[in-house]
């Protein structure tokens, strides 16, 4: 481990403190969006201040639904095939397995526990 204490311990500090501002702030938008769900209906917008809250239904497509839906003739045409990470990390070589990840964004920043 590289020891930079001097240079990054005043970077580190700062980034905890905003990391735990974040979840204060993401837990308070939880409780506040729970408010607004129990005092208005859903769908449809409404006036409040000067915003317009809109209220939508949250939907996800879901394939076991969706396979007790569609029509059998029309079934095999939603299907594809793929590669799936989960099935090749439990089956590959680990050395296999990374082969298979490109590196995407930035480098990860955290703390460890």
């Amino acid at each position: 481990m590289t020891d930079l204490t001097d240079t990054l311990a005043p970077i580190a500090t700062r980034l905890a403190q905003i990391l735990e501002d974040k979840a204060a702030l993401e837990a308070e938008e939880r409780a506040l969006k729970a408010q607004i769900r129990d005092l208005v209906p859903g769908p449809d917008t409404y006036a409040a201040g000067g915003y317009t809250l809109a209220i939508s239904t949250n939907r996800r497509f879901d394939p076991d639904l969706a396979a007790r839906v569609i029509p059998t003739e029309l079934l095999e045409l939603c299907k594809i095939a793929k590669v799936d990470s989960a099935a090749a990390k439990a089956v590959l070589p680990p050395a296999l397995y990374t082969q298979c990840m490109k590196v995407v964004g930035d480098d990860r920043v955290g703390f460890v526990r």
